[in-house]
């Protein structure tokens, strides 16, 4: 359960969060290149290939040259958070999975609020759950609300699901994913390269048992999406093999974010949740 308390732990670290908003994260702003607002620049020359309709024909007039005109173009870079509430994340040894990015996900939320800025979480497992980017009080609450209601239940639909929330971004936007990320590594490259265009963070979520198999001896170990369970001894063979594996895995998926110039951070949900915000607001 995520409390107004960390809304208000959010906001003393506000100066941390603020400082970093102009440069990782792009809010309402005028940009300084040639765009296509409302607000005139200057003019720039024509030269072949430059589109004739911006050609100002009343300067052509007076001065017998090609002149485009030029305008300031504000950008408003609308923040979508998309937030892995499959069965695998109800899993976690001091606080479950989906809490621990429940909590990163109401972070960047908190962001683009204090920013004025739209903003908008939507969950996936079985199928997708969307909302609509807005502003504003409300837009956080209705977040917060749903985050505390939702059922951790089903399996991970991820390729289905992010190509079809792929349609419901008509701008370039922030789009941060937060999962444990255990998919077909195939999978995921398939969905970042339609996402390219975008700026997109990834952080990886793994329990600390996920991550460092710190366990010996006879288990029972259950799927939690598939609900199958089998018994195994964990040896320390065994904890290499599942070690070397996770690191290949993981090492894939950082090449494949270094391909698209997407940021990505793995994370253990043991880890301080404000250390990692300030990771990934000044890594």
């Amino acid at each position: 359960m995520i409390d107004l308390k960390f809304l208000r732990e959010l906001e003393k670290f506000n100066l941390i969060l603020q400082n970093k908003v102009s440069s990782n994260y792009s809010g309402q702003r005028i940009s300084t290149h040639g765009g296509t607002g409302l607000i005139f620049k200057d003019f720039t020359t024509y030269s072949r290939g430059d589109d004739f309709r911006k050609i100002d024909w009343k300067l052509y007039a007076r001065t017998e040259k090609y002149y485009l005109r030029r305008y300031e173009e504000e950008r408003n870079l609308t923040l979508h958070i998309v937030l892995d509430a499959s069965s695998s994340m109800s899993f976690g040894t001091l606080s479950s999975k989906f809490e621990y990015a429940s909590k990163l996900a109401l972070g960047y939320a908190f962001i683009a609020f204090k920013n004025n800025e739209k903003f908008v979480l939507s969950t996936f497992s079985d199928d997708l759950t969307l909302f609509k980017p807005s502003k504003g009080t409300n837009q956080l609450i209705n977040i917060l609300d749903h985050l505390n209601g939702l059922k951790i239940k089903g399996q991970s639909n991820f390729l289905n699901s992010l190509l079809l929330y792929k349609k419901r971004i008509f701008s370039k936007s922030l789009i941060v994913i937060l999962s444990d990320f255990l998919f077909n590594i195939d999978d995921i490259d398939q969905v970042l390269a339609l996402y390219k265009n975008n700026e997109i963070v990834l952080v990886q979520i793994l329990d600390k048992t996920e991550a460092r198999l710190d366990i010996d001896g006879e288990y029972l170990l259950t799927d939690e999406e598939s609900n199958t369970s089998v018994k195994t001894y964990v040896s320390n063979r065994l904890k290499k093999r599942y070690k070397n594996n996770l690191q290949h895995f993981q090492k894939d998926l950082s090449d494949i974010c270094d391909k698209y110039g997407i940021k990505f951070l793995k994370v253990s949900n043991e880890k301080d949740i404000f250390d990692v915000f300030y990771e990934l607001f000044h890594g």
